[in-house]
């Protein structure tokens, strides 16, 4: 396949070009071949550079020209800066502003978008997530995130003189190259990489839809999109497992069977409501996961027979808590994402915490006998080691697999399964079971 080139060669000068708006740039090393790709890079980002800069010129020529259309309004702006109280000539001013189109415009700010710095608006930016999380639109996971990325934004921008009304096309290039940066330091990953730009356009457009800032032209540019490898799936050694479960107390087995069984998270045992369990003859547990239950309509609910020891082991560890099937001794949830009082995350998880226990029983008798000590998995690989093998097994395949993990559906057919995809996912459950020797 040809190498696509952003950049034109000029074999007459052996020098990389750029045309642009009727102007020739020349770029990078003289006197190079066109294979010489060292070359090529410097060029390109030379050309990156210049690229940045006019932009900002754009920019900021886009600002004077506002600026000189409408500096009838100028007086008006002034006045309604120094007398917030006076509502008939601000509403009057704000009225004139988004007639014309300028509420962007930093010249003609006026109301109660805030103060134009910049730890104030992501303040303001992340407790409306806050309000979102406790609205339960948010997972308390997510908002930390997003909380954590928005901060790092903030003081970055804040180091470099940026104030919300003067992001533009310069501060987001800026931004991407700062975040691709520390991914090629091996500072952070892709992904989360890829987290942190997206919290940073989230940003940026709610500072417009504020009318704080005018949109960057470029905040959607292809070449700001931050890819991710396909990772190989990786999976629980089914060895490893066979030696956690005998090893394990009866509670601690009862969380990694039915996490196996229903293909479920922490936190979808510690959800778990009698009302979804039904044990006695043909024993099923029927839900959604809880990771996006409430979060999406389209996330289908599920119906998951249960394995001989599963439905055995939920029958014995049935809870008083008319709301949670499990409980820690406690008596309290499993798991618990809390937002506390500061803003950040606080996590407890019995179930982690009882799974560990287990490896230090088998470490410690490893480390007695000589032996190699286990490495610990992480719970997420239970829900991919029966998802990859169903998978696998050509008489069920990938749609097998989605509904076993409760994925939303994707297309109009798969919004509501039929009663064959359900003996399918039946078939496929009882199968998985013995396949992974836990029924």
């Amino acid at each position: 396949m040809a190498t696509k080139y952003k950049l034109t060669y000029f074999a007459a000068r052996r020098r990389w070009k750029k045309k642009h708006r009727g102007k020739v740039y020349y770029l990078g090393p003289v006197d190079v071949v066109k294979s010489n790709r060292e070359a090529y890079d410097t060029a390109l980002k030379e050309w990156r550079e210049i690229e940045r800069g006019l932009e900002a010129e754009d920019d900021q020529a886009e600002l004077d020209r506002v600026r000189a259309e409408n500096e009838d309004l100028l007086a008006m702006v002034e006045a309604a800066r120094e007398d917030p109280t006076n509502t008939i000539q601000n509403d009057l001013a704000a009225a004139v502003i988004k007639q014309r189109g300028i509420a962007g415009h930093p010249d003609f700010k006026i109301g109660n978008s805030g103060p134009d710095d910049m730890q104030v608006q992501v303040e303001t930016f992340v407790e409306s997530h806050h309000a979102r999380h406790r609205n339960n639109e948010l997972s308390a996971g997510r908002f930390d995130q997003l909380r954590r990325d928005a901060d790092y934004f903030g003081a970055w921008a804040t180091d470099r003189g940026i104030r919300p009304s003067t992001v533009n096309a310069a501060a987001v290039e800026d931004y991407f190259n700062h975040v691709m940066e520390l991914v090629a330091r091996g500072s952070i990953s892709r992904a989360y990489a890829r987290g942190r730009w997206v919290t940073f356009r989230m940003f940026v457009k709610w500072l417009w839809e504020r009318e704080i800032c005018n949109l960057p032209r470029n905040l959607e540019a292809r070449r700001f999109k931050i890819s991710i490898p396909t990772k190989k799936i990786k999976t629980y050694p089914l060895d490893d497992l066979h030696e956690v479960m005998a090893a394990a107390s009866d509670k601690t087995k009862l969380y990694l069977l039915l996490m196996l069984n229903i293909g479920g998270y922490q936190s979808d045992l510690s959800d778990l409501h009698p009302s979804e369990v039904k044990l006695g003859k043909n024993p099923r547990i029927t839900r959604k996961r809880s990771k996006t239950a409430e979060a999406s309509q389209d996330v289908p609910e599920v119906s998951y027979p249960l394995w001989p020891e599963t439905a055995r082991l939920l029958k014995a560890y049935r809870s008083k808590d008319s709301e949670r099937w499990l409980t820690n001794e406690s008596g309290k949830p499993l798991r618990i994402d809390h937002i506390g009082e500061d803003g950040k995350l606080q996590r407890l998880d019995a179930i982690r915490s009882a799974v560990r226990r287990v490896y230090l029983k088998i470490n410690r008798a490893r480390k007695k006998a000589g032996e190699q000590p286990m490495p610990t998995h992480d719970l997420k690989l239970l829900r991919k080691t029966g998802a990859d093998a169903i998978t696998q097994n050509s008489e069920f395949g990938g749609r097998t697999a989605d509904l076993y993990l409760g994925h939303s559906p994707r297309s109009m057919r798969e919004k509501h399964y039929s009663n064959a995809e359900q003996g399918q996912l039946d078939a496929a459950v009882v199968w998985l079971g013995s396949h992974l020797g836990c029924a």
